[in-house]
């Protein structure tokens, strides 16, 4: 018995020892993939420390989506009757291209609004970068056509319709753009930060001191505890 009890604490420590290795390369490797500053780094882990990790949502980007959304219709349902105002007096190479055009504007107009709009409320990168691409590659050139185009014959109508949607197209591209970037930024320190509660260089070869008094055990199944020497309350991270 002492034997099979001796052979299971020697393989749970050979397991142990494996679990921090392999730990460590992967907080060497996030480092080298994912670097930043030590002291944005320092930044977040004061801030989650006090009110716990904040969304990174641009609110200026969320009311552009917002109000282009409630816009999106009056201007479709306006520039629709301002092309069959003047449809028969446009050029004939022009009609098939402004009708294929307004179409594929109307269909991709909703669908960006929608995953912009939630990509920058829930920090999704792919929803908000899809929007921001559709937005720079189709809806800016398309607008900007629809606008500054002499031969589309465009009336005084449709010069306002048209700015105020230039307007939103031009501020979704630069603010998306920005809000990308800080998405990623904030996304790399966000890992950086989770990859510290599984880095074993900051635990002791027993894996049960931590240098701030702080205690983390990973378990699959419920979690990483968080557990405070001296104080009787666990919580779960």
């Amino acid at each position: 018995m002492n034997t099979m009890n001796s052979m299971q604490q020697q393989a749970s420590q050979a397991v142990q020892r494996l679990q921090g290795t392999w730990r460590s390369a992967m907080g060497r490797m996030t480092n080298q993939m994912f670097p930043v500053r030590k002291q944005d780094l320092e930044k977040i882990r004061l801030q989650t420390g006090r009110t716990g990790l904040e969304y990174a949502t641009f609110l200026p980007l969320q009311i552009v989506y917002y109000f282009n959304a409630f816009f999106a219709p009056f201007w479709i349902v306006g520039f629709l009757l301002s092309i069959v105002d003047k449809y028969s007096q446009l050029n004939y190479i022009y009609q098939p291209i402004l009708i294929a055009l307004f179409c594929l504007y109307c269909i991709l107009e909703f669908i960006r609004l929608y995953i912009g709009y939630f990509g920058n409320l829930s920090e999704n990168i792919a929803d908000l970068a899809g929007s921001w691409l559709i937005t720079t590659i189709i809806q800016l050139p398309a607008i900007c056509f629809f606008l500054f185009n002499y031969f589309l014959l465009v009336n005084p109508f449709e010069i306002v319709m048209h700015s105020v949607e230039f307007i939103f197209v031009l501020l979704e591209v630069i603010m998306g753009l920005y809000t990308i970037k800080v998405f990623q930024t904030v996304q790399a320190l966000k890992f950086h930060h989770k990859m510290e509660y599984f880095n074993a260089d900051g635990l002791d070869q027993s894996g049960e001191s931590r240098e701030d008094g702080y205690v983390y055990y990973n378990n699959a199944f419920e979690g990483t505890e968080l557990r405070r020497r001296n104080a009787g309350q666990t919580t779960i991270a």
